[in-house]
């Protein structure tokens, strides 16, 4: 769930960029690649096995059509407050939306030519498939849309009322109007053990023009695995055949890699 809170802050820095033609784009809706942010161990299991299961899995360049590029993922602290948010208001500990452990793998950000798509994995173990088990329950639970949109709609306030700075600053050129987010569940194609989805809408006008940046993020549960894949859509319509595509490539990846249950 950090991925997607990032991500309702990068929209308001690229979407309008997107819209004069720029292209390239890092996500805000999760923290830096490679820091966990939960203390989930794999105890009693192989974290370095684990690890190395969820590297094989991951997403690569090889896996996207030519033309595409990789940078690696970047992160936004301020993600993690309207994590805190989203936590209280589902009444669990913030650690628990978490899909980083001590055992996970993020991919690079993976974009498209004319930069309107972009495409990240990670995977990430727990110690037990009934820890897995109750993670994916909580991801897909029926308060999540309530409560995400809720943290979606402070951190977008909060971004406007106190932009960052530095390279991707979330400061707005004049004349950008941005609508109200939506955080919605989305019919999925069954992967894995467990397979969950949810589809993040921002409107936006800039410079006489209308878009929607869109991300999708896929929640698979393959035993004690979580897989969670993002697809951040600017001036483009979602692909659900793509975005499925990519999502089995990475659970069949972890199956013949998998890590000992």
């Amino acid at each position: 769930m950090h991925r997607l809170l990032i991500a309702a802050l990068v929209s308001l820095a690229v979407v309008p960029a997107g819209c004069a033609g720029a292209a390239g784009k890092s996500s805000i809706l999760h923290p830096a690649s490679g820091q966990p942010t939960t203390s989930t161990s794999a105890g009693g299991k192989d974290v370095t096995a684990d690890k190395a299961a969820a590297v094989s899995a991951a997403l690569t360049l090889r896996d996207l059509p030519p033309g595409w590029t990789s940078k690696p993922r970047t992160g936004d602290t301020r993600a993690a407050t309207a994590q805190a948010d989203a936590a209280a208001c589902l009444g669990v500990p913030a650690a628990l939306l978490s899909t980083h452990t001590p055992a996970s793998s993020d991919s690079p950000d993976f974009t498209s030519p004319d930069g309107s798509e972009t495409i990240s994995s990670n995977v990430s173990y727990l110690a037990t498939v009934d820890a897995a088990r109750a993670r994916f329950s909580l991801i897909d639970g029926p308060k999540v849309p309530e409560c995400m949109g809720g943290a979606l709609r402070d951190i977008i306030e909060r971004a406007l009322a106190h932009p960052a700075s530095g390279a991707h600053s979330s400061t707005l050129p004049a004349g950008v109007k941005v609508g109200t987010p939506t955080f919605r569940k989305m019919p999925f194609p069954s992967v894995g053990d467990e397979t969950s989805a949810y589809r993040f809408e921002l409107p936006i006008t800039y410079a006489g023009r209308s878009v929607t940046f869109q991300e999708d993020l896929v929640f698979v549960r393959r035993g004690r695995a979580g897989i969670n894949l993002s697809f951040e859509w600017t001036a483009a319509t979602p692909s659900t055949e793509q975005e499925q595509h990519y999502t089995e490539v990475v659970v069949a990846r972890l199956a013949s890699a998998a890590a000992p249950s």
